[in-house]
């Protein structure tokens, strides 16, 4: 019984020990759960601020794809103006023929990743180019680089739809919240591992009560076995001993 006893009450101390752990693993634990709170905190802003956006949509929408727009207009123009100077400071160059033709054929309509391939293959020629001259080596690159501007800038003045330029001004604030969710969610993880790690928390503390209680009721359940068994025993030595008496009475007799 004493053992039992001492069983249940070393799983309470465990149970207590789970809910209230040391100063250092309380430490630890308000550290982590501070940075859980920050990271919700920016969590529930960026959520926020995404379904802002999304709601005043209908009522700013129509002005920021006049503006976004606007905006690829006015970088179609000077991307122009460059490759114009650019083209005049080569002087009609072979090598900027050469360039030439590797972005010829290619059309904003393409699309974004079309043009970018067209501008990896310039840049390759342009590398090898047996150029002594690195300032040709340079401008050639920046025609290439302000091709790339210039035919991106068409492509998102001209040929995207309000819907894709929708999504591409809301898309930052989908990033951001969906990495805040990523954040907080690592960190929620990070303390449910260091918990069970350290072995602290209401989980914790409840699995140890309930072992200790099923640990108490198992030795209750072997102490009542065992003295129940001492029990039949001595019956059956007594049993034994009044039949061996009753047979001594007999033989005298």
């Amino acid at each position: 019984m004493i053992v039992a006893v001492a069983t249940l009450a070393s799983s309470f101390m465990g149970s207590l020990r789970a809910l209230v752990p040391e100063k250092g693993v309380r430490a630890k634990l308000g550290a982590l759960s501070g940075e859980r709170d920050a990271l919700g905190k920016e969590l529930r802003q960026a959520e926020k601020a995404l379904k802002e956006a999304e709601k005043n949509w209908r009522s700013t929408g129509a002005d920021r794809i006049r503006e976004f727009r606007a905006r690829a207009e006015a970088r179609l123009k000077n991307a122009q103006q460059r490759m114009e100077s650019l083209a005049n400071a080569l002087q009609g160059s072979r090598y900027l023929r050469e360039v030439r033709s590797k972005l010829e054929g290619v059309r904003p309509e393409d699309g974004p990743e079309r043009i970018l391939q067209a501008r990896r293959e310039a840049d390759e020629a342009i590398e090898s180019f047996w150029i002594w001259d690195r300032s040709v080596v340079k401008n050639l690159s920046a025609y290439a680089e302000a091709w790339q501007e210039r035919m991106t800038a068409e492509y998102e003045a001209r040929v995207v739809t309000d819907e894709q330029i929708r999504q591409l001004l809301l898309q930052d604030l989908a990033v951001a919240a969906k990495q805040a969710r990523e954040r907080y969610d690592a960190k929620r993880r990070q303390i449910k591992e260091f918990q069970k790690e350290v072995g602290v928390g209401l989980v914790a503390a409840v699995e140890r009560l309930v072992i200790g209680v099923l640990q108490f009721l198992i030795t209750l359940w072997f102490f009542g076995c065992l003295v129940e068994w001492l029990w039949l025993f001595i019956r059956l030595a007594d049993n034994v001993r009044v039949l061996r008496e009753r047979s001594s009475l007999d033989q005298r007799t």
